[in-house]
């Protein structure tokens, strides 16, 4: 991070957005893989059983480890990842 502080803002400002767009684009591309692997796997008989995330979540939280993670790595990344997975703990 202390050569990032030296490269000029306008830099940091064009590559935040190109990084910022091919993380979206690289989401978008492995949720169209998930799709088309359980697709294909279906097809070809397989059954592919689902889980309600509740348990798991519940389990994560009563052992400290949302707790942990919140204060490893902030607040600010802990907002982010609760805007897309909802309220954890």
């Amino acid at each position: 991070m202390t050569a990032w502080k030296h490269v000029p803002g306008s830099v940091q400002a064009i590559a935040e957005k190109h990084l910022n767009e091919s993380g979206l684009a690289q989401r978008a591309d492995l949720a169209a893989l998930d799709v088309s692997v359980r697709d294909g796997l279906t097809a070809k008989g397989l059954i592919i059983n689902t889980t309600e995330p509740t348990s798991f979540r519940n389990k994560l939280n009563e052992s400290g480890y949302y707790k942990e993670v919140r204060s490893k790595y902030g607040e600010g990344a802990w907002r982010l990842l609760e805007e897309y997975a909802g309220a954890l703990g």
